[in-house]
């Protein structure tokens, strides 16, 4: 089916920076699945040029952050998208998180400070009033009809390709269990947030080496990493950096603006080495000491 499709998703340099928001990902599972994307870029249709200054939505306005007023450019933009949805006879939008116009759920809240609330951007405001179902590149594995992505085999991935899913995939799930379970005697190491968190998978030659799962923590914009494993074979390899690097390169997509994570103490060292900083005391979990360290992305 067609789909109407933030075009900075697309990889089409319209984004606000002059940049774009490519989601490759994404782009291949919508393909994969049959589906056609069109183009759409609501902030530029509705004549704001590229770049532009930033804005975000305070209430019924969109505006600069410094103070110009430009809701009746995201309104026109709006209108234009639904109509060119309607024309081309798509059946769904699938939008950019958080945009003051595409945004679907949640929303930055006016201040130009990153935080974010519930809310929708003026165009997915308008698509969703009109029954259209919006989802973003967060989400979109919940349109109707798309498979479960694939787990491929040694025949299918290249020399070095991450995978990215959910829920917990059995590739995460046995690395997880040779390391934690198997060497270091954790009893607890499934729980219910393996249902919900992405699972990146690092395979190397068709193996799969390492891995790492994120989720939102509680904190706006801030998401936290875990369960950062690589196999014996492959720890020389500097594998677990790599790993972590995509991770916060698939967040600050996200719109995640801080990472933090509960590492052990005997590894603390290798996250300084990352950039992330200690907060806190030395904790406990299964008897092992942990700390929490943190770490700011930027853009």
């Amino acid at each position: 089916m067609k789909l109407l499709v933030s075009a900075c998703l697309m990889g089409i340099g319209c984004k606000y920076s002059g940049g774009d928001n490519r989601c490759g990902e994404m782009l291949a599972a919508l393909k994969a699945n049959g589906h056609e994307a069109v183009p759409v870029c609501p902030e530029v249709y509705g004549g704001l040029p590229t770049p532009r200054p930033p804005a975000e939505r305070q209430n019924d306005r969109v505006v600069t952050e410094a103070g110009a007023d430009v809701t009746a450019q995201y309104r026109k933009g709006a209108e234009i998208a639904l109509a060119l949805y309607r024309q081309c006879g798509c059946s769904a939008a699938v939008l950019k998180a958080n945009s003051p116009s595409c945004g679907c759920g949640s929303i930055y809240d006016g201040s130009f400070t990153h935080t974010k609330i519930s809310g929708d951007g003026v165009t997915a405001e308008l698509l969703k009033a009109n029954g259209i179902p919006v989802y973003t590149e967060v989400s979109y594995r919940q349109l109707p009809g798309m498979a479960e992505p694939d787990h491929p085999n040694s025949r299918e991935i290249p020399d070095a390709a991450f995978v990215l899913s959910t829920p917990l995939p059995p590739d995460a799930a046995r690395i997880r269990r040779e390391v934690f379970v198997e060497e270091q005697g954790f009893a607890e190491e499934f729980d219910r947030t393996d249902q919900t968190a992405w699972h990146l998978v690092l395979y190397r030659s068709g193996q799969p080496t390492a891995c790492c799962r994120f989720f939102p923590g509680d904190e706006p914009g801030c998401y936290v990493v875990g369960r950062l494993a690589v196999r014996a074979p492959f720890r020389k390899d500097g594998l677990g950096a790599q790993v972590l690097a995509e991770a916060e390169h698939r967040i600050t997509a996200m719109g995640g603006l801080k990472v933090g994570l509960a590492a052990q103490v005997r590894a603390s060292g290798f996250y300084r080495k990352q950039g992330y900083v200690s907060c806190g005391g030395e904790f406990l979990e299964e008897y092992c000491p942990h700390i929490w360290m943190e770490k700011v992305l930027t853009r």
